[in-house]
């Protein structure tokens, strides 16, 4: 009678030791999850925009550095006619 006490005991102590096993797999599992899984916030959305557009602007041959007017300077130093 004791030798079963013992044994159902045994079993007992490996089934609960199997359960806190599976626990801890299902919860590294969820964990894995979720680590994986990133919200993306308006700042982040910001930060990748004004990225692509450094990128955008390094690839062009000539970098634009704001507005140039699609003509040659000298054409703004010459003064309207009169009465224009």
């Amino acid at each position: 009678m004791q030798e079963l006490q013992r044994k159902r005991a045994e079993k007992e102590a490996e089934i609960a030791n199997l359960a806190t096993c599976l626990e801890n797999k299902e919860h590294e599992k969820t964990n894995e999850v979720s680590g994986s899984e990133r919200v993306v916030t308006p700042q982040d959305i910001k930060e990748l925009i004004a990225q692509g557009i450094k990128e955008y602007q390094a690839a062009m041959s000539p970098p634009v550095l704001g507005y140039r007017n699609p003509y040659l300077s000298h054409y703004d130093s010459d003064p309207f006619p009169k009465g224009y």
